[in-house]
């Protein structure tokens, strides 16, 4: 092989190279469309992933307010619960101290029958309390 023919085929080589990475260019678009294209898609998940988060949020706060306010209606229910329980206490020691002073029923009898209603009252007021004291409990576990 002479130069020129080594010259010649040097040219036809760097001239194939130029073409195929201009059509790999073409193709795929070379190299700043690639970067173009990658900055775009990280420019799109960084947006989802906020949305997702403010998303996540926003459920969060709002379930907070759920589990506050049915824990504020549970302690006014107990409350109430309580206030009615002592003033179911109050009228029953004015009825007795009315039946007792009118003497509508003999003493003795009534003493007893007062034991066993203050007995049922009583064991039926501490397991309402008793209840109450558990799911206070439980409430301040969570």
């Amino acid at each position: 092989m002479t130069g020129t023919e080594i010259i010649g085929s040097i040219a036809i080589l760097l001239t194939l190279i130029n073409l195929v990475s201009t059509l790999m260019e073409k193709v795929w678009g070379g190299g700043r469309a690639s970067a173009a294209t990658q900055t775009k898609l990280q420019s799109d998940i960084h947006r989802i992933e906020l949305d997702f988060t403010n998303r996540m949020v926003a459920m969060r706060e709002e379930m907070n307010s759920r589990i506050d306010t049915g824990i504020e209606n549970t302690k006014v229910g107990i409350a109430a619960i309580i206030a009615n329980q002592h003033a179911l206490e109050k009228s029953v020691l004015e009825f007795r101290n009315i039946i007792a002073e009118a003497g509508y029923v003999r003493r003795p009898e009534f003493t007893d029958e007062l034991r066993e209603i203050k007995k049922n009252l009583d064991a039926g007021f501490r397991a309402i309390e008793n209840r109450i004291t558990q799911i206070i409990a439980k409430d301040k576990q969570q």
